[in-house]
């Protein structure tokens, strides 16, 4: 009985499989391959398994997938040593300043929380992506809180908070998502997909500013916008919004990460670094000093080889 010959799969085209399997939005491979299995592992290969440095790395397994996860607390790149494939990110922008000063000194809005962006960058070749981490801004102790830094990941760019007003300055400013607004102002505006918006300020007796939003949700009065949970980063808190702060003893919350709004001639309180929230908001009668905002973070993570 004469040998048979090996069978040839002829491929060309887009590899059918799915994230997990070897995701890739590829058109260009081409080629026979001798078995399911040869061209399994040339599909690993090439779009699979990558190498990389930058940042602090450490892994995670998620739906019995292990993956690498590179964290930036700063400025820094992401250079792909070996291999192409797809990357995950998270790219979280600076969270921004609490409004302060001498205008119904009480009624000054919290800072929003930075913007926030996830998602994936498909087909990354060998080569050097810049990572920039955004700033807090800084609290204001005589007008609106400064806006938070932009954080950007290769072609990705996630866009600070806006910050917090003072009194019946000005309305809070828009950002990734928006600051508080002082006594009879409103709240600034969110970027939709990165955060939402702040809370306007309260026009009675204690005189209250408006709460930062946060990438969860819209702020509610003297109450910050809600958070994102990392699940890369053990359930980290990140980007909820800055507490507005009050004429009377009432403070504005502003969650784990952010600072909270003060009452009763205190200063705002500050967010935590890397968590990008936004600073409190001060109290009054008298002159205080808004929070400042947290710095950002970004993270980028691929399938372990």
């Amino acid at each position: 009985m004469p040998r048979r010959s090996p069978r040839v799969f002829g491929y060309k085209g887009r590899p059918p499989l799915n994230r997990g399997d070897a995701k890739s939005t590829d058109e260009g491979l081409t080629g026979k391959f001798s078995s399911e299995e040869d061209y399994g592992l040339k599909i690993a290969n090439r779009y699979l398994f990558i190498e990389a440095d930058g940042g602090t790395k450490s892994t995670m397994t998620e739906n019995n997938i292990t993956y690498t996860v590179h964290k930036f607390t700063s400025s820094g790149t992401f250079q792909i040593t070996s291999g192409q494939g797809d990357v995950d990110y998270i790219v979280m922008a600076g969270g921004a300043g609490g409004g302060g000063g001498a205008n119904f000194a009480g009624a000054n809005g919290g800072g929003g929380a930075g913007g926030l962006l996830t998602g994936s960058l498909t087909n990354l070749e060998e080569g050097n992506y810049t990572v920039t981490v955004g700033g807090g801004g800084g609290g204001s102790g005589s007008g609106s809180g400064g806006n938070g830094g932009n954080s950007v990941f290769h072609t990705i760019t996630a866009t600070g908070g806006g910050g917090g007003s003072r009194g019946r300055g000005s309305n809070g400013s828009s950002g990734g998502s928006g600051g508080g607004g002082g006594l009879e102002r409103a709240g600034g505006s969110g970027i939709s997909g990165q955060g939402h918006n702040g809370a306007a300020g309260i026009n009675s007796s204690p005189w209250n500013g408006g709460a930062g939003g946060g990438k969860g949700s819209a702020a509610s009065g003297l109450t910050g916008g809600s958070h994102y949970t990392n699940t890369w980063d053990n359930n980290l808190t990140m980007a909820h919004g800055g507490g507005g702060g009050s004429e009377g003893s009432h403070s504005g919350g502003g969650g784990d990460g952010a600072g909270n709004g003060a009452g009763g001639n205190s200063n705002g309180g500050s967010a935590s670094a890397n968590r990008g929230g936004g600073g409190g908001g001060a109290g009054g009668p008298n002159p205080r000093t808004g929070g400042s905002g947290g710095s950002g973070a970004v993270y980028v993570r691929y399938v372990s080889g």
